[in-house]
Parts: C-alpha cells; sequence; structure tokens
C-alpha cells in the first residue's frame, strides 16, 4: 500500500524550477531516502510533505487524499519531523519534549509517561537518567536521540528526517544511523530521510530516491542502484560514495555471509562488483574458498560496504 504520492509535482521560484515535474509513490512502512547534492531539490520535496512549502503544480497525496485538502493541523500532527538542527525546547525538561505532541493530542497522563519512558529506552537512553534533565545538558548526539524520540512519540505513521545527523561527529552518526535501523525494523514506521551523502542512502535506505537540480534521476534499491546506475551521474555519485571497495574480492565478505556445503558458481578472488547484478535480483551468491563455502545476499554485501565505509 502507498503511502504517500507525488503526481506530477512541480516547485517554482521567479520562475524557476527547484523541483521539475516529480512523480513518486511511497510504500507503507518503508524507509524511503531521498539523496542529492546541495540543490538538488530533495529537502524542498520533503517540505512539500508537510506543507512547510506548498506546491505550485501538481499534488501531493497522504493516504489517497490530496495534501491541499486534509486539515493542516491534523495533517502536521500525524508527521514527525526529525531537522538536521536540534529543534527541542531549551525551557523544556527532556520528558517534556517528548510528551508535546502527545499531550497535545490529550493523552491521558499515565499514557503518556509510559510513552515518554519507552522511547527513551528505545534509544538507548535510560529513563531514570535523562527523563528531567535539560537539553543544554546533553551531548548533541544526545539531543538528536531526544529530536527522533519527539517525532515518534504519538505513533505518527510517517515521519520526515531532513539530514538529522549531518552536524554529528562520524562516531556518533554512525551510531544514530545504526538506531534509526533499529527502530524502523521495531516500529514499521514510514520514514523519509533526506541526506546529501551515497553513504548514508546505502545502508539505510529500502529504496532510493536520486535527485539532481530538481529532478528525479532513478528510484530503485540500493543494490539495484549498485548493479544498474540509470545515468552516468548516478554512478559517479555511487562510485564515489565506495571508492575501490567494488573491486574487493569477495572472500573478504566471508565473515558477512553464511557457511554452506554447496559449491559456489563464484571464485574467492571474485570482484564484488560482477555478483551485484544477482544480488539486485534478489538471487544469493554461493562462494567457494579455500576457508569454506558460504553464501551472500544483497542485504549482507549492503552489510559489509556500510562496515567498510
Amino acid at each position: 500500500m502507498n503511502v504517500l504520492k507525488f503526481d506530477h509535482v512541480t516547485k517554482r521560484y521567479d520562475g524557476r524550477a527547484v523541483v521539475e515535474d516529480l512523480s513518486l509513490t511511497i510504500g507503507e512502512g518503508e524507509l524511503f531516502v531521498l539523496v542529492g547534492a546541495s540543490g538538488s531539490g530533495k529537502t524542498t520535496t520533503l517540505k512539500m510533505i508537510n506543507r512547510l512549502i506548498e506546491p505550485t503544480d501538481g499534488d501531493i497525496y497522504f493516504n489517497d487524499k490530496r495534501l491541499i485538502d486534509t486539515d493542516l493541523r491534523d495533517l502536521r500532527w500525524n508527521i514527525g519531523y526529525v531537522l538536521q538542527q536540534i529543534a527541542l525546547f531549551p525551557n523544556m525538561t527532556v520528558g517534556a519534549n517528548i510528551a508535546l505532541i502527545p499531550q497535545m493530542k490529550h493523552w491521558p497522563k499515565d499514557q503518556i509517561k509510559q510513552r515518554v519512558d519507552e522511547m527513551l529506552e528505545a534509544v538507548d537512553l535510560a529513563p531514570e537518567k535523562y527523563r528531567d534533565r535539560m537539553p543544554d545538558e546533553l551531548s548533541g548526539g544526545e539531543q538528536q536521540r531526544v529530536g527522533i524520540c519527539r517525532a515518534l512519540a504519538s505513533k505518527p505513521p510517517m515521519v520526515l528526517m531532513d539530514e538529522p545527523f549531518s552536524a554529528l561527529d562520524p562516531i556518533s552518526r554512525t551510531s544514530l544511523q545504526d538506531m534509526v535501523l533499529r527502530l524502523h525494523r521495531k516500529l514499521k514506521t514510514t520514514i523519509v530521510f533526506v541526506t546529501h551523502d551515497m553513504n548514508e542512502a546505502m545502508k539505510l535506505g529500502d529504496r532510493i530516491a536520486v535527485m539532481r537540480s530538481g529532478k528525479l534521476l532513478q528510484v530503485a534499491t540500493p543494490e539495484e542502484i549498485a548493479a544498474n546506475p540509470a545515468t552516468s551521474f548516478v554512478s559517479d555519485f555511487f562510485a564515489g560514495a565506495a571508492p575501490a571497495l567494488l573491486d574487493t574480492p569477495i572472500f573478504e565478505l566471508a565473515s558477512f555471509g553464511t557457511p554452506t556445503t554447496e559449491q559456489g558458481s563464484y571464485a574467492e578472488d571474485t570482484p564484488l562488483q560482477v555478483v551485484l547484478g544477482p544480488l539486485a535480483e534478489g538471487k544469493h551468491v554461493t562462494v567457494t574458498a579455500q576457508a569454506g563455502n558460504f553464501k551472500l545476499n544483497a542485504s549482507q554485501v549492503l552489510g559489509y560496504l556500510a562496515k567498510a565505509k
């Protein structure tokens, strides 16, 4: 089931299109990544979903209803939002920040308290330690974890994330990427995630939309983009994300694979790039190696790429 649909959407400023004739769908429970360089139109696209920006032409549908026909307050109450600039209210405790939307929706107090603690535990922040602290007492990574808690607290069907980790140090960023993947697997919330980093897109996305100069170049799974980039720009963008890794002999992926007694059709010194095609088609790849045979699937290869980067 599709939760979101862009139908020939264009956004112009002073006659110049920053998003041009965009059509795409996002499925229920999908972690969908919009990726592109600065000026590609990805953040404008994201902001049109919760009507922070209105399209010039075309229609956007949320659960089969046009956004323009949806009550704005109801729309924003049902879409969580996580910004790059960590936007916690500085005069409110961590718990109060997380509780804000449930309170506005008139949840019972006991239910709100329970939900605050559940969300803090879900992002590895002990409730008894963090619930009553103020935002300025937290690190940047901890503040962004609270921001994610707040976005998810009222159980919205969709959450928007606009480059939420780009201002963080590499260790915090990797930790929060892993946390988002874990939360997504657990909660099955539809997430639309914007990034300029192809590494991040390949690690997080169920599907990825590559944008350039306001135009959509390709929508595909990470495996499909790696195996069959639609344009030279997409190919170069992906290659820049994983330089030299595609020449890696596949025996180096053995620890990510599954041991098997089957004889494989690929030798252990086969470059990773050679097997991307079959993996993109959903097939397993069986590798014959001196140390023991093993099977690989697409998710295991992506796990290797994410770790190697």
